[in-house]
């Protein structure tokens, strides 16, 4: 009772690196999916040991039904792929995120559909943290593709995967569709030989 009374009066919720993990989340998710104000913007939970199966996958949906959202923090749990894909289905109900964090987040290579499909299902996306995962070359490429026609996002950062000079390829034909919608890479920290090849 203590908690959804003042998550009522919250617009920016930091839960994060709480030692409580799993239990701090379900008790947080469920306060916001009793609220009755909803004027959550700012929901952080990093680093609290949190595995995304199916409850949990269902409490943090739950959850996407604030209408001012903005932004969600989530890194430094175990989402792995099968909780991206849940993550994926149901971030139609959050269209107003603009910025989601899902660095160090167990994602491995197979997951650049859902990547694809979360963009495009974020039409108002600014900034997208993949950081030190384990997203291979193939799984970048298909994020890539689809950002193409996306104008707002302003930042995305890969560093810290599995990325070899492949990736330049999609990184040119990235920059030069969205010629005149300026984009921060942050990319990783070796050098990739082909794009100083390729400019």
């Amino acid at each position: 009772v203590m908690l959804s009374a003042v998550v009522d009066r919250c617009a920016e919720l930091l839960f994060s690196g709480n030692e409580l993990g799993e239990v701090a989340f379900r008790a947080v998710s469920t306060a916001l999916v009793r609220s009755s104000r909803l004027n959550m913007r700012l929901l952080s939970l990093e680093y609290l040991s949190l595995r995304l199966d199916d409850q949990n996958a269902g409490l943090l949906a739950a959850c996407m039904h604030l209408p001012h959202l903005t932004t969600l923090w989530l890194s430094g749990n175990s989402i792995g792929n099968g909780g991206l894909s849940a993550l994926a289905r149901h971030l139609t109900t959050c269209r107003s995120l603009r910025v989601f964090k899902l660095a160090n987040c167990s994602l491995t290579q197979g997951c650049g559909s859902e990547l694809s499909l979360i963009v495009k299902q974020l039409p108002d996306l600014h900034q997208l943290q993949l950081a030190h995962n384990q997203l291979d070359t193939s799984d970048v490429l298909l994020l890539l593709s689809g950002l193409h026609s996306h104008h707002n996002l302003h930042q995305l950062r890969i560093d810290g995967n599995q990325l070899d000079d492949g990736i330049a390829g999609g990184i040119v034909e990235l920059l030069q569709a969205r010629r005149e919608h300026h984009m921060a890479l942050v990319l990783p920290h070796r050098p990739l030989s082909k794009m100083r090849h390729r400019r």
